[in-house]
């Protein structure tokens, strides 16, 4: 079912934090915010656990989620003249673009220390190896 509010969020914290950075103040209606959220948090959860609602989520799962929600806004923007693009710099596409694929890094940085850490989890038991003399 697609988010129809805020209270739908699981990992980014609010709406208000969406784009995580960018054009002040923001001009995404509160249903693009709330499909880019969807998206983007479906897609955490496809790349992290296997598309499962993920426990114990954190700030860098928030991070993550809403890095791939701003992504997905900015690259709607399709013309420099569009309300979303032209208060970057200079407006241009390629401004945009870069905006863009700088939040896509941010995502995918982030998702792997997530998944780093997750697997550092382990057994809780430490591994120690020693040279043989």
């Amino acid at each position: 079912m697609p988010y129809q509010d805020e209270s739908d969020l699981k990992y980014i914290d609010e709406l208000a934090d969406i784009p995580l950075t960018g054009p002040e103040p923001d001009s995404w209606t509160t249903d693009d915010k709330l499909e880019a959220a969807e998206s983007a948090e479906e897609k955490l959860e496809a790349d992290v656990y296997d598309g499962r609602k993920i426990p114990g989520a954190g700030a860098l799962h928030a991070t993550a989620a809403n890095a791939w929600a701003s992504y997905l806004l900015v690259v709607g923007a399709e013309h420099p003249k569009d309300a979303t693009s032209e208060v970057f710099a200079g407006g241009s596409g390629e401004d945009v673009m870069e905006f863009a694929h700088e939040l896509k890094n941010i995502y995918h940085e982030t998702k792997g220390s997530i998944q780093v850490s997750d697997a550092d989890e382990g057994t809780g038991t430490a591994r120690v190896s020693s040279v043989d003399f």
